[in-house]
């Protein structure tokens, strides 16, 4: 992420704006630092499941599939272990994920 959309999230969360919109602006930033049209940032909501927080280019009916369907895989696993996102180029034919 640039200095400016580090700054800008960093701000919108001191500033106390919604969840929803510092999602996006991190959600934004992740797409122009790794130049991919599709972002999704998954939160886990405290009744334990994922929620899409921000989706980019994805519908909220695929974010909902997602979020229904994830299971601990081991990228999954290490994603919470290590607290560091997953990064995955195409998540269709991406081998950790399961379908």
């Amino acid at each position: 992420m640039s200095r400016f959309s580090i700054l800008s999230a960093a701000a919108a969360i001191l500033e106390g704006h919604p969840l929803q919109e510092v999602a996006e602006l991190i959600t934004e930033a992740v797409a122009r630092r790794l130049r991919v049209e599709r972002v999704g940032l998954f939160l886990r909501g405290s009744d334990g499941k994922l929620h899409a927080a921000s989706l980019r280019n994805i519908s909220s009916a695929y974010g909902d599939g997602i979020a229904r369907l994830a299971r601990p895989t081991p990228a999954f696993k290490r994603s919470i272990a290590t607290g560091l996102p997953y990064y995955a180029r195409n998540i269709q034919d991406d081998l950790q994920l399961d379908p």
